[in-house]
């Protein structure tokens, strides 16, 4: 299953790293044709997919760090950070 990606808020895609990415689409025809075809591919060779996988991870340790200790002693912060985990 796809890890799925935080969207909205807090969680969304810090703004410089959108900006990045979709001015890169906007000049670059090579990206964006890979982009269509391949986006995991494309994202990794251009090397947003690591400064994504790296947002997500802090992502990640801040929602567990807001679990409770009831939380924390009974999953482990599973719970709370089982829907932001990263496959990259």
């Amino acid at each position: 299953m796809a890890a799925k990606r935080p969207s909205r808020g807090s969680e969304a895609l810090p703004r410089g790293l959108a900006k990045r990415i979709v001015n890169r689409i906007a000049r670059d025809p090579k990206f964006r044709a890979k982009l269509m075809n391949d986006p995991e591919r494309a994202m990794k060779e251009a090397g947003f997919a690591k400064e994504i996988a790296e947002h997500e991870r802090a992502m990640v340790q801040a929602t567990a760090s807001s679990c409770s200790n009831t939380c924390n002693a009974t999953c482990k912060g599973w719970t709370c950070t089982a829907n932001y985990t990263s496959s990259a």
